[in-house]
């Protein structure tokens, strides 16, 4: 009888671990098209050195978006301008990946291409003064 009943635990279990891969494997193929959606870029754009805000600096985003119909990613792009603080923030209804320029005058450039690992993100830029000699 103990014997009936130790096979009886093994076959359960088993049978859990089967129903327990097959709910895993289908929720990740349902996850969606590998895009985040209501994606938004925040920060400030600062002074390397200072640490003083930039105002009126432009930010350009090219925001990736996978397109499951044709198997491939397509662009999506977007510019704004920090305001009086400093302050940026742009929205994209659905993204994977972001390539950001920050440009200021009187200041060098800063890129940056980030892969989305959720649907708000917050990324501060600090430029350096350019040199005119």
């Amino acid at each position: 009888m103990v014997e009936i009943l130790i096979q009886l635990k093994k076959n359960m279990r088993n049978n859990f671990c089967k129903h327990y891969i097959i709910v895993l494997t289908s929720l990740l193929f349902s996850c969606g098209d590998g895009n985040y959606t209501n994606v938004s870029l925040e920060g400030y754009i600062q002074d390397n050195e200072t640490k003083v805000i930039i105002p009126n600096s432009r930010i350009q985003v090219t925001c990736w978006v996978y397109d499951s119909e044709i198997w491939e990613s397509r662009k999506v792009k977007k510019e704004v301008i920090s305001n009086e603080k400093g302050f940026y923030l742009i929205h994209f209804e659905k993204g994977e990946a972001m390539d950001i320029m920050v440009y200021a005058d009187g200041y060098g450039s800063k890129e940056l291409s980030v892969t989305l690992k959720k649907n708000t993100n917050k990324i501060d830029f600090f430029l350096t003064k350019q040199s005119f000699f």
